[in-house]
């Protein structure tokens, strides 16, 4: 029953609520409202659309709204006839200007028979608007306006780039509409001299007429250009190496043009703000005191393309204030990943160049000793002159003589030169082994070098980000403060934070190109270049799928297997050992060498033949003239005794190759443990990942629920501060967290001489199948022996 009770009493309050919504419907007074339009444009077509929405949504079931079009044809007379057509209508109570030609024109009117509104007026200064202490003070007149003055603007765009010559270019008809305009412009020009170019709409070769000394553009609302004419407009202008600034909005930088310090209108905030002076119009309020003013959002805005382009280089502080499209300067070269950063390091580096050639030395070294083993074949020549007569007058022996003499000679058991011949081929593997080591830390220097220009960009990224939040905060307080729910000191808070945050973006800047240079290096390419990178996947280096990998690495029994895998593959591939190795083989032959050299001979072949050429003057022309000569020997020789000098030496070898092997020892306990610490490393910092996204994603959250509750006044600015700087460090230490995996990933592999991300599928298959294997043959041993599962 009290169920049924219920229903009836919510049934009975929902017609009572039906029946007052018909009668308000039926009772809502109706008012004719006129449009006046410029005429046919190329801007603000859709604009009409908000402001007509917004009145109504804001008078509905109160205020029936008709309403009228009356257009112009962009022209003061027809305008004007406009107005006086829609003041004569009977069915008009309203008039709302929405053409901005026509804002303008109407604004110095000085009389307004019924209530007019002027939403879209450029500038009050510039047109002589009239004002009072709230509102226009004018019968029946409301407008809208940005508080801004013009010498603002034009001090904003001083600092982006000086110039003493301006061409102001704007639709005719506002210049028409403000005849008083050009004197204004220049009492508030701060000297630059103005030169003014009207566009009437059909002429769109406005290049033309700038004179040749105009070193700047200022561009004041160009409603009647088709947008491909403006675009070619701003190209003309960029070639001409024209700065060219946007008094409009920052969407005309976003086409083309360099600067301006005004965002995009916020069409449908205005539409709200007229239709609520409208309707207090309609409940009884007066027009003229209507508010007018208004501080537009300012924002600068760069187009570092277009400053590139026409070769302008803004400050360090202005690029830190400024919201930049386009920042980057023009990339070089194709887009790099971690794959073709280690290709081109390994193609391109110079220090791996360099290491090269000592290979290269060293097969010299190898040759140059197998030449001591091989024959030897010497010829030479002689030419004997004698003085003493009575000698040459001896038979055989002539006055002069030249003879040519062949030497062959074959070592045939040498041990030093066969020593020596053995060791520069270890060595050699040596040499080799070392290019290997330089070629992994060329790899790992190329991309950590990369991940670290990565992290640069990111975390320039993220200043910016806080910068411009900043930016947006202090024009929040600065509502709040006009709304008077705050107060200045608001203001100064915001300002002082705003300062503050300029000069992380500043350092980021730094450090965004000094990683840029450094990769720059790694790769052998011209330093000062902008590269284009490609951010790698977390899982991007790795043999495995990213789900096994979390299972090796969350997982301790497994993790310490898989530590046991990497550290034996790590040592099977270390050619520092290998290095090592080598030396210690060479010197082994050395011992060797220096054992036998108490008993062993040297054993040589030599052969030889002499031929007498010739013979002349007294002594000559006897048979022994023409004798030629030849012979073979086979020679031996030892030392008998040196003193103690092969002994010193044999100790001396004995000894080096003692400490290369505990060197050896050393530096496979150095890898193992390296291996170990970055494994823990990339444990870590995986873990990381996951929890410093989780708490940006809840820093962000956070963030937006104290800045609606700052908006509406509920907390203070220090919890707003709190919590934008607790939300800038999250995303930092977020944006690090993933680089620090990826670099311990990268030392690890390094320590493990082997980068997986290198390898072909097949042998990347093949090194996963191994690894797990392992891993199954480990569980399987453990419970064989009786482990708990």
């Amino acid at each position: 029953m009290q169920q049924n009770e219920r229903q009836r009493v919510l049934s009975w309050l929902a017609l009572v609520c039906i029946s007052w919504l018909a009668c308000a419907a039926s009772a809502a007074e109706s008012v004719g409202v006129a449009i006046i339009s410029d005429g046919p444009q190329y801007q603000l077509q859709d604009v009409e659309d908000i402001f007509v929405e917004e009145l109504i949504a804001l008078t509905d079931n109160v205020f029936d709204i008709a309403f009228k079009q009356v257009p112009a044809d962009w022209s003061l007379a027809s305008v004007d006839a406009a107005m006086r057509k829609a003041y004569a209508d009977p069915d008009i109570d309203m008039v709302l200007v929405l053409g901005f030609a026509a804002n303008q024109l109407v604004v110095s009117r000085s009389e307004f028979p019924k209530p007019t509104f002027l939403p879209l007026v450029f500038n009050a200064d510039l047109l002589d608007a009239p004002t009072s202490r709230i509102g226009s003070g004018r019968r029946n007149l409301n407008y809208l306006a940005d508080r801004v003055p013009f010498r603002e603007d034009l001090r904003t765009f001083q600092r982006v780039s000086r110039f003493q010559n301006a061409a102001l270019i704007t639709d005719s008809v506002i210049l028409e509409a403000i005849p008083q305009g050009p004197d204004i412009v220049r009492e508030q020009g701060q000297g630059v001299r103005f030169t003014f170019i009207g566009h009437d709409g059909s002429n769109h070769d406005l290049v033309t007429a700038i004179p040749d000394d105009i070193d700047a553009v200022l561009l004041g609302g160009l409603p009647r250009m088709p947008p491909a004419l403006f675009d070619q407009l701003l190209t003309d202008l960029a070639k001409r190496r024209l700065p060219t600034f946007s008094l409009v909005s920052e969407s005309e930088v976003q086409r083309g043009a360099l600067a301006a310090d005004i965002v995009q209108t916020d069409y449908r905030r205005t539409a709200r703000r007229n239709a609520l002076s409208m309707q207090a119009v309609l409940l009884g309020e007066r027009t003229e005191d209507q508010p007018i003013g208004y501080d537009g959002k300012r924002r600068l805005t760069i187009n570092m393309t277009t400053a590139r382009m026409i070769g302008i280089s803004p400050t360090f502080d202005v690029l830190s204030e400024a919201d930049l499209i386009d920042a980057q300067s023009v990339t070089s070269g194709p887009t790099l990943t971690l794959e073709n950063v280690a290709a081109m390091a390994v193609a391109s580096n110079l220090d791996l160049a360099t290491s090269r050639f000592d290979v290269s030395i060293g097969e010299q070294d190898v040759l140059e000793a197998r030449s001591n083993l091989l024959p030897q074949v010497n010829l030479g020549a002689s030419y004997v002159i004698r003085r003493d007569e009575a000698l040459a007058r001896t038979p055989g022996f002539a006055e002069r003589t030249s003879s040519g003499v062949a030497t062959l000679t074959q070592p045939l058991f040498v041990e030093g030169a066969r020593s020596g011949f053995r060791q520069q081929e270890l060595l050699q593997v040596g040499r080799e082994a070392a290019l290997e080591v330089v070629r992994l830390d060329s790899i790992f220097n190329a991309t950590t070098a990369y991940l670290q220009a990565l992290r640069a960009q990111n975390q320039l990224t993220i200043q910016q980000q806080n910068l411009a939040l900043t930016k947006s905060n202090l024009e929040l307080a600065q509502d709040r403060v006009r709304a008077g729910s705050a107060s200045n000191a608001d203001i100064y808070r915001w300002q002082a934070s705003l300062a503050t945050a300029r000069s992380p973006v500043l350092s980021a800047l730094a450090a965004q190109q000094q990683a840029y240079d450094e990769l720059s290096r790694q790769l052998n390419r011209k330093l000062g270049t902008v590269p284009s990178l490609e951010m790698p996947a977390s899982d991007a280096p790795f043999i495995t799928s990213a789900k096994e990998f979390d299972g090796l690495i969350n997982n301790p029994r497994r993790f310490d297997w898989f530590a046991d895998f990497v550290v034996e593959q790590g040592l099977g591939n270390s050619p520092e050992l290998a290095q090592l190795q080598a030396q210690i083989d060479a010197t082994a032959r050395d011992v060797l060498a220096r054992k036998r050299a108490f008993w062993a001979p040297d054993v040589s072949l030599q052969a030889q033949y002499t031929d007498s050429l010739d013979a002349s003057g007294l002594g000559s022309g006897t048979a022994v003239d023409q004798i030629n000569d030849w012979s073979v020997s086979l020679n031996a020789s030892w030392p008998l005794f040196d003193s103690g000098n092969r002994r010193s030496q044999l100790s001396r070898s004995r000894l080096l190759q003692r400490q290369l092997s505990t060197s050896r020892d050393a530096v496979a306990q150095r890898i193992e443990q390296n291996i170990r610490a970055g494994l823990l490393a990339a444990q870590a910092s995986y873990a990381n990942i996951a929890y410093s996204e989780q708490s940006a994603e809840a820093s962000r959250r956070n963030l937006d629920l104290v800045s609606d509750a700052y908006r509406q006044g509920t907390v203070s600015i220090i919890d707003l501060l709190d919590a934008q700087n607790q939300s800038l460090q999250a995303d930092l230490s977020a944006n690090n967290a993933i680089h620090d995996f990826l670099l311990n990933i990268m030392s690890l592999q390094r320590a493990a001489n082997s980068f997986d991300f290198l390898l072909s599928p097949e042998a990347k298959a093949s090194r996963a199948a191994a690894l797990l294997d392992y891993i199954t043959q480990k569980e399987a041993q453990r419970q064989a022996a009786g482990a708990l599962p």
